[in-house]
């Protein structure tokens, strides 16, 4: 049995989740723990505490939002390091990751970390898994692949005033997200319409995570200049 925590650890703990969790009506803040963490200190505090239940009433998070978190603890040592570091870092996913064998879970997680793979993807990887246990993880992978449309994401922003801003534009775009990873850049009368890839949508987004903005405001800083 767990060593029951001190009322001090509970309370580092039930910090940490007030911090990064929100209570009450605060909702969407900005984490600065990782899931795992995160679950670590769920844990602690349902260990002091003696349930969820309890641990929800007072951090006013619902028990399936904690347990959510706590799907992270079911994951393989190799895909918890993912976590840890927040190369992995959508809750959604590691929930829906933590309902595969063990064995099949660093395949698919490398995927979302280096390709962009989404959580229907990941759910539809662990619905064809349940249907075809014999296939390897492999197989479910590219069949989920073959059956998913393409998808592209696309950025509006205001015309450029010269074309020396327009090609400004353009190398800064290539050079944050991968020259590979943009469909097109075009103008009109009117405005400026980009279009990324699926690829170029996930280093988008992983930009956006490094450097503490929304995904549009991310998209703001490349188009006006100021990348990292």
């Amino acid at each position: 049995m767990a060593k029951r925590p001190t009322g001090t650890e509970l309370d580092e703990a039930l910090a940490i989740l007030l911090a990064n969790t929100g209570s009450g009506a605060t909702r969407r803040i900005r984490r600065h723990r990782s899931i795992l963490e995160i679950a670590e200190a769920i844990d602690v505090a349902r260990l002091r505490l003696g349930s969820l239940r309890e641990v929800s009433e007072r951090v006013g998070l619902s028990t399936e939002m904690l347990s959510d978190f706590l799907s992270a603890t079911k994951l393989s040592s190799a895909v918890r390091d993912l976590v840890k570091s927040r190369a992995l870092d959508s809750v959604d996913i590691v929930r829906k990751l933590s309902r595969l064998p063990r064995v099949d879970q660093l395949p698919v997680a490398d995927l979302v970390v280096k390709e962009g793979l989404n959580s229907e993807d990941v759910r539809a990887i662990v619905s064809l898994r349940k249907l075809r246990p014999t296939e390897s993880i492999a197989q479910i992978i590219e069949h989920v692949r073959r059956s998913r449309p393409i998808r592209e994401y696309e950025v509006q922003f205001p015309l450029p005033r010269s074309s020396r801003e327009r090609d400004a534009i353009r190398g800064r775009v290539e050079e944050t997200l991968g020259r590979e990873n943009v469909k097109s850049l075009s103008f009109t009368t009117e405005m400026g319409i980009l279009l990324l890839t699926e690829r170029g949508e996930a280093a988008l987004r992983e930009y956006a995570r490094s450097n503490g903005f929304t995904k549009k405001e991310a998209a703001e800083k490349i188009l006006r200049g100021g990348a990292t």
